[in-house]
C-alpha cells in the first residue's frame, strides 16, 4: 500500500520594537520554555527555540 509524507516546518522571528537589547539574561530561558510550551499547547512540535537580547528564533513543526 503506497504511503505518503508530509512535513511542514516554520521559522518564526520574532523582534523587540526597534531592535532594543530589551530580553535580559535572567529573562531569556524562561521565554525560550514559555514559548516551546506555547507551540505544545498549540498541538505542534517546538524543533527549536533560541535568540539573543533583541530576537527570539522559532523552528515549528507541523502536524497533518
Amino acid at each position: 500500500m503506497p504511503q505518503s509524507f508530509a512535513a511542514v516546518h516554520l521559522h518564526v522571528v520574532f523582534s523587540t520594537r526597534q531592535r532594543e537589547p530589551l530580553i535580559g539574561a535572567d529573562l531569556i530561558d524562561r521565554l525560550h520554555d514559555y514559548l516551546g510550551a506555547a507551540v505544545a499547547g498549540a498541538g505542534c512540535v517546538s524543533l527549536g527555540v533560541g535568540g539573543v537580547a533583541d530576537h527570539v528564533h522559532l523552528l515549528i513543526g507541523l502536524g497533518r
